[in-house]
């Protein structure tokens, strides 16, 4: 499973990703952040920029899911983690990586047996 990082995105306060480019069909789509503290809600607005000069933009709320949340949620789901990663070159995941990206099996109390 993976989703943006958002310790990181809480501690540093980030209110934008890079924005996201096709150059050869002319789009782009940028993405904002705005944090809202006392609901713990993240309004995530979309921006699409297309080949006409136009641009769709679109806002939703998000619930910012944080690492020990996740990892919480999966074991409550019958999952076991076995481990976080940080982008999608594996490297270790840390307050400081773009993604948080888990892997999980299903905890049925036969690990290591053959299935």
């Amino acid at each position: 499973m993976q989703t943006v990082n958002y310790d990181r995105i809480l501690k540093h306060g980030i209110n934008f990703l890079p924005t996201l480019e096709n150059k050869e069909r002319g789009v782009s789509f940028e993405r904002l952040y705005s944090y809202e503290q006392q609901k713990h809600r993240i309004h995530f607005t979309g921006i699409l920029h297309l080949p006409d000069s136009t641009s769709r933009t679109n806002t939703i709320p998000l619930y910012p899911l944080q690492k020990v949340e996740l990892a919480g949620a999966l074991a409550k789901g019958g999952f076991a983690v076995k481990q976080f990663y940080g982008n999608f070159a594996g490297e270790p995941w840390s307050e400081e990586t773009p993604a948080t990206i888990a892997v999980a099996v299903a905890d049925d109390g036969k690990e290591g047996e053959n299935k």
